[in-house]
């Protein structure tokens, strides 16, 4: 009876063509939070690229400023790239609610619009058929979904060898600055 009761609430809700609109809407300001929070991340990590340089060209320690030089070199090869692919995502996330045709109303509901914008950019259509194929750069940020964790030690690899790199030649240091 319980469970009944659910799906008759759950189909009361979705009833009314305003609901496709609202859901459209929640859908799209999440999108677009997302999106604008991932832009502050990149304008974060600049504005900390800039402090670390201007530390970098007052530490007097050469050992202490190939570190400063080798994080932002290896976050501008890493990290940068990362969180510029996942604003890209969301993007397209966003402007995907607005081009999936009305859902069925028995179908109406958050998570599933989501799933079907997510397969509007990867190039299918609502019956799971391959329309088109995606640019490069959206496969790209699609993949970027699951790689935190390989772009952190992908991080860590690019410190080290950029470090090992500026300590065996340091007027490549004096070059960068």
């Amino acid at each position: 009876m319980r469970e009944l009761n659910h799906t008759l609430i759950r189909h009361q809700m979705w009833t009314t063509p305003q609901d496709d609109i609202k859901t459209r809407s929640a859908l799209l300001k999440y999108y677009n939070s997302e999106c604008l929070a991932h832009v502050g991340y990149i304008f974060t990590l600049i504005l900390i690229f800039v402090g670390l340089f201007e530390i970098h060209i007052r530490v007097s320690n050469e050992l202490i400023q190939s570190m400063i030089l080798s994080s932002i070199i290896s976050s501008v090869f890493t990290i940068l790239p990362y969180l510029v692919l996942r604003t890209l995502l969301w993007g397209w996330l966003a402007n995907s609610v607005v081009h999936i045709p009305p859902l069925r109303w028995e179908q109406r509901d958050f998570a599933l619009m989501h799933r079907k914008c997510a397969a509007h950019i990867r190039g299918y259509n609502l019956r799971g058929d391959r329309v088109r194929d995606p640019s490069f750069v959206q496969r790209m940020a699609i993949g970027t979904r699951g790689l935190l964790g390989f772009i952190i030690s992908l991080w860590f690899v690019f410190f080290f060898a950029f470090l090992c790199l500026l300590l065996a030649f340091p007027w490549l240091s004096l070059q960068l600055t």
